[in-house]
C-alpha cells in the first residue's frame, strides 16, 4: 500500500493566536492529502487520510521519523477535520520541551492502513507563555 501525500501548499493555525498560557491548543489545519490506494475515499481529495500524528519541537525543522514514534501523538480524526483540539505543546523531546518558549506543530497524515505522509506540514512559531498550565487529571479513589 502507497503512503499517502501531502500537497506543499497546507497551512496550521492556532485559535489561541502566537502565544498561549496552557500546554494544549487547538489547531486548524487546511490539508489536501491524496492517497489512491485507500479505497473508500478514492476521489475524494479532502478525505484521504484517516488519522494525524502530531508532535510539537522547539524548532522549525521537523522531529525525525524515529521522534515521532517516540514522542509523538496519533488521533484517529474524521476523514476531511480542519480542527484539532488539545494538540500536546509539551512531551519528551528533548530537557526544553517541558520550558516555556516557541513551538512548532508538525503534522504528518495517516491513512487506513497505518502509512504516513513523508512531508511533514509545520506551523507557525506559537509561544507557550512562562507559568503555563497542564491540564488536570483526576484520579478516582478507590477504597475497599
Amino acid at each position: 500500500d502507497d503512503p499517502p501525500v501531502l500537497e506543499s501548499s497546507g497551512t496550521i493555525t492556532f485559535t489561541q493566536g502566537t502565544s498561549t498560557n496552557y500546554s494544549l491548543v487547538t489547531a486548524n489545519i487546511s490539508a489536501t492529502v491524496t492517497d489512491d490506494s485507500y479505497g473508500e475515499f478514492i476521489g475524494e481529495l479532502d478525505k484521504a487520510y484517516w488519522g494525524v500524528w502530531m508532535i510539537a519541537s522547539n524548532t522549525v525543522t521537523p522531529p525525525s521519523t524515529l521522534d515521532f514514534q517516540v514522542h509523538g501523538t496519533l488521533r484517529r480524526v474524521v476523514p476531511g477535520t480542519t480542527i484539532i483540539t488539545n494538540v500536546p505543546l509539551v512531551n519528551g523531546l528533548n530537557t526544553s520541551m517541558d520550558e516555556p518558549g516557541p513551538r512548532y506543530v508538525h503534522l504528518r497524515f495517516v491513512d487506513g492502513a497505518g502509512n504516513y505522509t513523508e512531508d511533514v506540514l509545520t506551523s507557525p512559531e506559537i509561544t507557550l507563555e512562562s507559568g503555563f498550565r497542564n491540564p488536570t487529571s483526576y484520579i478516582p479513589v478507590l477504597r475497599r
